[in-house]
């Protein structure tokens, strides 16, 4: 979706027995959060009654892309213009303690359809998730859940990090992220962000009622880029259950200004040469970790800070005056140990005076291997456990008609409440995916998550992967019976996604706005008369060069096949086009076409 695309919603307005109502509108942004990416959300200036919460939203084409949806507003932890209208809980009864339907307000933010795909995949397969080694879980705090620590950056590195800290942002300014540190939430507690821009309110840059999926702790954020942010005052104020718990503000507008910065911190080992070896968020066991970060118009003598957090509490405040020039990059922060760090969450503040320039967390945990750290090992696939010993068959072979797939795997020095994700994938695609905390002991073996086929699971190729810091340290597979999936398994619904990179023939290195032009099928490159009603669709490459067609490519069949064309151009490099690309219903989705082209 683009901006200013014309969207329909359809939906049920109340708890009636009206129509179904048909609402049409363009959407308006699209709004960031932690662990979903930039387009978490999409904004739209329909006007969707409440009611439609639960509702479809889609493109011009007919296909859904969104689901409106709201949770109950609150006020002081009572829900308002809501009300039960079946038995959510299965006691026999619809009452106060069932879930309510937002019934008053309207809603503004649609939740991509993209992110349940890997869920509609598994059950189309019959694949769910099985048993589980379940480790003990956290004990509930009695303190009250907050969000604290409140800044806004100009940007989200990849492991999910803030890359500055900023107090005033220039004028056009496009891209600006609120993040703030969160403890003691519960998954389903509703939140909420209101934004006013010089007091008055701004649905675009805010996020109605929704319900939390962050864990117990941690750090989030939300915000939104490629979308420019109007001049004026902003005042970010946010909402646990209807209860204003935080606010922060910042001002848009103005010339850029040359005052003092840090930006783009990263983590490593220290070298011989007192450097920083491995940069990363995951570092293994370690006496010694320094910082890499650059700066920006600073100012020799200028008084700046250093202050390290272990977990919540501050191990380390290393006052100085600069020394290093006006911009670089600096490796001046370090922390040590005799006796070596501690396995756990690890969080660097870097202040210039005292204001808070940059600051980003990390994770020790693992032992060292070329200085990288190796936390999870062993892994082995099977298809039945006992008392947490895999069963055979045991390998990465396995015959067709699996009931179930098992993973095992050690681990070491992984502290308690580190944040860590698994997935499995099918064929590449995500099928499963939970973001949560580690719970077990730092230290054990034969850790396990299984799936498990309905009547049993498909020949295919099974990917187990572990992320940590936003970074996959882990990646195994196994295959099943042929190893891929019958092929058009999905072509029914959907068409043929391509997608690829672009290429600098000589260097391999991704050409970033390289433009990919695709035309109708009935239209050769000969035809092509640069007239946007031959043109199916266009896609521009991304700064490593990957490029995804929006569109889906309509299949031919065997005998006849669809027969595409495409032009592929970028500034500084010579035009290429080819002819005659066959779809048809044997064609594989996505189908990755990666493009070199030669400098001019």
């Amino acid at each position: 979706m683009r901006l200013d695309d014309t969207i329909t919603v359809f939906g049920y307005p109340d708890i009636g027995d009206t129509p179904i109502d048909v609402v049409r509108g363009t959407v308006s942004g699209f709004t960031a959060e932690a662990r979903a990416g930039d387009r978490a959300w999409l904004r739209t200036n329909a006007p969707i009654p409440g009611g439609m919460t639960g509702g479809g939203a889609y493109n011009q084409a007919g296909r859904l892309i969104a689901i409106p949806t709201i949770s109950p507003a609150r006020v002081a932890g009572e829900a308002i213009d809501c009300r039960g209208v079946h038995d959510s809980n299965g006691d026999g009864q619809v009452d106060s303690r069932d879930i309510c339907i937002p019934i008053g307000g309207f809603i503004s933010a649609l939740r991509p359809a993209n992110l349940a795909r890997g869920l509609v995949r598994a059950a189309r397969l019959g694949i769910t998730l099985a048993e589980d080694f379940a480790p003990a879980e956290f004990a509930p705090s009695s303190d009250p859940p907050s969000f604290s620590r409140l800044f806004t950056s100009t940007g989200v590195n990849a492991a999910g990090m803030p890359i500055n800290v900023v107090g005033r942002v220039p004028a056009g300014t496009n891209s600006l992220y609120l993040f703030f540190d969160y403890r003691n939430l519960e998954d389903g507690m509703i939140y909420e962000l209101r934004t006013s821009i010089n007091g008055l309110n701004n649905p675009n840059f805010s996020l109605p009622p929704v319900t939390w999926s962050g864990g117990p702790r941690g750090l989030w954020y939300i915000g939104s880029s490629g979308i420019p942010w109007p001049n004026g005052v902003y005042e970010f104020t946010l909402f646990i259950e209807g209860r204003q718990v935080a606010s922060h503000q910042i001002t848009v507008g103005g010339a850029p200004e040359p005052t003092p910065r840090f930006s783009d911190i990263s983590f490593g080992l220290e070298n011989l040469q007192g450097g920083v070896e491995g940069t990363n968020f995951i570092l293994p066991e370690t006496n010694i970790v320094r910082a890499r970060f650059n700066f920006r118009d600073m100012q020799n003598d200028l008084p700046w800070l250093q202050r390290w957090f272990y977990g919540d509490q501050i191990i380390a405040e290393i006052p100085g005056t600069w020394p290093e020039g006006t911009q670089g990059v600096s490796t001046a922060a370090a922390i040590s140990s005799e006796v070596g760090l501690l396995a756990g969450r690890y969080r660097l503040e870097l202040y210039i005076g005292e204001t808070l320039a940059a600051t980003s967390d990390f994770v020790v945990a693992g032992g060292a291997e070329a200085a990288q750290a190796q936390i999870f090992d062993s892994f082995v696939f099977a298809a039945g456990e006992i008392a947490r010993q895999p069963q055979p068959p045991i390998g990465q072979e396995f015959v067709g008609g699996l009931q179930r797939l098992y993973v095992f795997f050690n681990w070491r020095q992984l502290s308690q409440a580190t944040p860590w994700t698994w997935r499995w994938l099918v064929d590449g695609d995500v099928m499963f995916e939970v973001n949560t905390f580690w719970a077990s002991a730092p230290t054990g073996e034969r850790y396990f998550l299984a799936l498990e086929g309905r009547p049993n699971l498909p020949d295919a190729t099974y990917t187990f992967e572990i992320e940590l810091g936003g970074i996959v340290v882990e990646s195994v597979e196994a295959r099943v019976g042929l190893g891929q999936l019958p092929l058009g398994v999905f072509a029914s619904a959907e068409g043929v996604q391509l997608t690829g990179r672009i290429l600098d023939a000589a260097t391999g290195d991704g050409i970033p706005g390289a433009i990919m032009i695709l035309l109708l099928p009935e239209f050769s490159v000969e035809d092509f008369t640069w007239d946007a009603q031959q043109i199916l669709d266009v896609a521009l490459a991304d700064e490593r060069g990957f490029y995804q067609l929006p569109s889906l490519l309509a299949r031919g069949t065997e005998d006849e096949p669809l027969l595409y064309s495409l032009l592929v151009r970028a500034e500084g490099y010579l035009p290429m086009q080819a002819d005659g690309i066959p779809v048809t219903p044997s064609t594989q989705s996505p189908l990755t076409l990666n493009v070199e082209l030669n400098q001019d």
